[in-house]
């Protein structure tokens, strides 16, 4: 019996027709059979050639980058440290192990790779564009710029290597510009690229993204729309186009975006949040409601969302559920804990509380003193009381909160202060001189009201139109009288 194994185990050694095989020979076989993706039996060649020569790099090289096809990804770093440890002057053997680090995300470890490479090669064209690569993916961009150009520099230099076979070159080096800012040369590189593949849609929507941070939608969406073309996989490209889709007004386009993201991405909550911001812009606030829900779903504590959900109920009247979801977000004690703060109290006003309003007013304002909106909301709520007190007959400053001569709080004068703080923070919103004119109006300020409602009319002619030039009739009348 230990005689038949011994003839079995030899057999291995020995080519069909009974030459020894090499280490050379087993590592070429299994080159072939890595070339046909049949992995595992590249890997048992791989283990032979490395039986019959322990020291043989090649074979731990190209066994590890195999293993990593099996999804054996650690194995397959220790085994390409074997390769580091017989080659340590090999730039080459850097490059390969700092690859399988990208692959692995290890990016700030692949970089480290890259660097010996380059040290112990200073003009490894390899090196320079795979760092560049790992610095990309690890938010480096201004590196990675540099690293790219060295690239492009050291292939102008050498006529043996070209762009085939580093296809990303332009792709890559655009969108590290992107991110840098530098958007001018990333639409040269970004169009270089595509003049070399025209079939690059990485290259089309890193322009569709240029294009759309600059506010030119429509090429955005062009851009986009070639990408897809060449890739209706291409998840973020979807979502880009329905931003910019978005951004365009376009709401029902964007919907569609978004829910293609979905398909394929069924736990994006930025996809359903997105989608959500656009129901709600059709008024499709119960559509808007289940996304926010969803997203809320993938992600509990995201304040934000809640806001929006409030929002969509406070359109929708559901007063009483808006107050509780904006309370979530007060719970949440998140960055947007004081805007959750002002809009439970627009909230809790609708329900008719308003003193309970006032204390969410206040804690909003105490926490951002730079609210307009707050100033705006706590205003409207003194307005509101001040329609059922005894109006003033001479106008008075209403820089400060003290009682009336009768003993009783001014309302009407504290409406007029936050009004005034409201404006001076923000002076671009029409709701804010709407209101204070109505103030202007009741308290027998006939100019000023005049003059704010042609504000409301020079910010946005659509806001309440028939109710301003109503308005603006009677004050007229009014001044005229006086």
């Amino acid at each position: 019996m230990i005689k038949y194994i011994t003839i079995i185990a030899c057999s291995f050694a020995f080519s069909a027709d009974g030459i020894a095989q090499t280490a050379a020979e087993y590592y070429q076989q299994a080159n072939d059979f890595r070339t046909q993706r049949n992995w595992q039996k590249a890997v048992s060649l791989y283990d032979l050639a490395i039986q019959k020569d322990s020291t043989y790099a090649p074979a731990y090289q190209n066994k590890a980058s195999t293993l990593f096809e099996l999804g054996k990804q650690e194995q397959a770093l220790q085994v390409m440290q074997k390769a580091v440890s017989l080659q340590p002057k090999s730039s080459t053997v850097y490059v390969e192990r700092g690859k399988l680090q990208i692959r692995r995300e290890y990016y700030e470890n692949a970089i480290l790779d890259f660097d010996e490479a380059i040290e112990l090669q200073p003009q490894s064209i390899a090196a320079y564009y795979y760092r560049g690569e790992a610095n990309l993916a690890a938010e480096h961009p201004e590196v990675a710029t540099k690293d790219f150009g060295k690239v492009v520099e050291l292939l102008s230099l050498n006529s043996d290597v070209t762009t085939k076979q580093y296809p990303k070159l332009y792709t890559n080096l655009g969108f590290a510009q992107r991110l840098t800012g530098d958007f001018e040369w990333a639409i040269v590189n970004l169009q270089k690229a595509i003049v070399l593949n025209p079939n690059d849609a990485e290259a089309y929507y890193h322009l569709g993204v240029i294009k759309s941070g600059s506010r030119d939608y429509n090429l955005g969406i062009m851009n986009f729309d070639k990408a897809l073309q060449l890739d209706n996989k291409y998840t973020i490209a979807f979502y880009q186009r329905g931003l910019a889709h978005y951004s365009n007004k376009n709401y029902k386009a964007a919907i569609q975006d978004f829910s293609s993201v979905l398909v394929e991405a069924p736990a994006s909550n930025s996809a359903y949040i997105a989608r959500g911001y656009a129901y709600a812009d059709l008024g499709k606030h119960k559509n808007a409601i289940k996304d926010y829900d969803a997203a809320l779903a993938l992600a509990p504590n995201d304040d934000a969302t809640f806001i929006r959900k409030g929002f969509s109920q406070m359109a929708l009247k559901d007063y009483t559920a808006a107050q509780a979801t904006f309370g979530k977000a007060v719970d949440l004690d998140g960055k947007y804990k004081p805007f959750a703060y002002n809009n439970r109290a627009e909230a809790t006003y609708k329900l008719g509380k308003y003193d309970q309003a006032l204390e969410d007013i206040n804690t909003s304002i105490s926490i951002d003193s730079l609210n307009a909106h707050a100033y705006y909301n706590r205003a409207v709520v003194y307005s509101h009381k001040g329609r059922f007190a005894l109006i003033l007959s001479a106008p008075q400053s209403a820089s400060s909160q003290e009682d009336s001569p009768a003993g009783t709080i001014d309302h009407n004068r504290l409406a007029q202060r936050d009004f005034d703080r409201a404006i001076e923070l923000n002076n671009q919103v029409a709701a804010f001189y709407f209101d204070r004119a109505d103030l202007y109006y009741r308290k027998g300020l006939y100019e000023a009201a005049i003059a704010d409602w042609n504000r409301v009319q020079e910010l946005d002619p659509k806001y309440k139109t028939k109710e301003t030039k109503k308005a603006l009739k009677a004050a007229t009348k009014k001044f005229m009288e006086g």
